[in-house]
């Protein structure tokens, strides 16, 4: 199997399903560290991949973004254009969420009054998550006595680090290292080996203006920049058992330690792409009704932490999961409807404009 250019096509591909499926990633291996701040104690996808859960799913977005950005980028060639459809895209959701926890969520759980509450310095830092960078975690009196205290939405820390990666393909782009699919390759591996050889010294970086923090950037962008590649090389992939063998072998090395850990970055690729356009696994429809993914990822946080935080009795893993898919979904599908897809449909009035 190859992709075709109407493959790239939204209903005829999985992207909507296989995004959907890393928010649910990120929601099920959050619930232990929520439920009794710990992890699983034991994660198939660790054992397989070398990443927990939820990493997968974050490394699954990044993945995905770097493949379909790549084609926004190619389709406008617009530095304006192309950053109008990203702003779309994260912001409006974002602010929407983040002002629903100030707003709402805060002053009905907080344990100050509300004159403290919202003249607390804590309030307003949080109120910056809107500018996406330097993110804020807590609200004052809010989710104190949880388990994992203090925490309103921890799955907000990977928005800055995306944003910042369409930044760097805006920069590529600009020089046309985008039109040279072997520049793009060379960029990844450059990446990946400086990674390799100096995650020590790369560890301790942090650009202070932004609060981004290489430690956990490069490995992102390492992600982000293989998804770049895979697209360069869309016409030239072949999908198959043998292609599955291969990762298969790599994930056995990998967990050996005979390899580096983050080699997945090659392999991942392959296996989400085989799926999203796997002739066999057919779900290109499964969009229809709209993309709750990124809703589902923002609100899914707050959610169960709301859960632990009015739940009469201790909750178990799997109840928790049930729970929250239940809770979020409808708040996904709000957020969509109302604030999602509507911000989108400007973006052919302001790109003409």
């Amino acid at each position: 199997m190859m992709i075709l250019d109407g493959d790239l096509e939204r209903r005829s591909n999985n992207f909507d399903l296989i995004r959907l499926v890393a928010a649910l990633f990120v929601l099920i291996g959050h619930a232990p560290a929520i439920l009794y701040n710990q992890g699983f104690s034991f994660d198939p996808f660790h054992a397989i991949f070398g990443l927990r859960m939820q990493t997968l799913g974050v490394c699954v977005f990044f993945i995905v973004s770097g493949f379909l950005v790549s084609r926004s980028w190619e389709k406008r060639k617009s530095v304006y254009g192309f950053f109008v459809s990203r702003l779309l895209r994260i912001f409006p959701a974002l602010i929407g969420v983040v002002l629903l926890s100030v707003l709402v969520l805060g002053p009905c759980l907080t344990t100050l009054n509300l004159a403290d509450y919202f003249a607390s310095p804590i309030t307003a830092k949080y109120l910056q998550n809107i500018s996406l960078y330097r993110m804020y975690y807590q609200l004052p009196g809010v989710f104190e006595s949880n388990p994992h205290p203090g925490s309103v939405n921890g799955s907000l820390w990977t928005l800055p680090y995306e944003f910042t990666c369409y930044m760097l393909l805006v920069v590529l782009g600009s020089f046309k290292v985008l039109e040279n699919r072997y520049a793009t390759l060379l960029f990844a591996l450059m990446l990946f080996i400086s990674y390799w050889l100096f995650q020590p010294i790369l560890d301790v970086v942090v650009l202070p203006v932004f609060g981004i923090d290489f430690k956990n950037f490069l490995p992102l962008l390492i992600y982000f920049s293989t998804g770049m590649v895979f697209y360069q090389f869309r016409n030239s992939l072949r999908f198959g058992w043998l292609g599955w063998a291969f990762c298969g072998v790599v994930c056995v090395l990998i967990q050996l330690g005979i390899i580096p850990q983050i080699m997945i970055a090659w392999i991942l690729p392959y296996l989400v792409l085989s799926i999203s356009f796997s002739k066999k696994i057919k779900f290109n429809d499964f969009g229809r009704y709209g993309d709750f993914s990124y809703g589902f990822f923002l609100y899914a946080f707050p959610i169960q932490q709301l859960i632990v935080y009015l739940s009469p009795f201790k909750l178990t893993v799997f109840p928790m999961v049930m729970l929250s898919i239940v809770c979020t979904l409808p708040f996904a599908i709000v957020s969509w409807r109302l604030i999602e897809k509507p911000a989108l449909g400007l973006r052919s009035w302001l790109i003409k404009s």
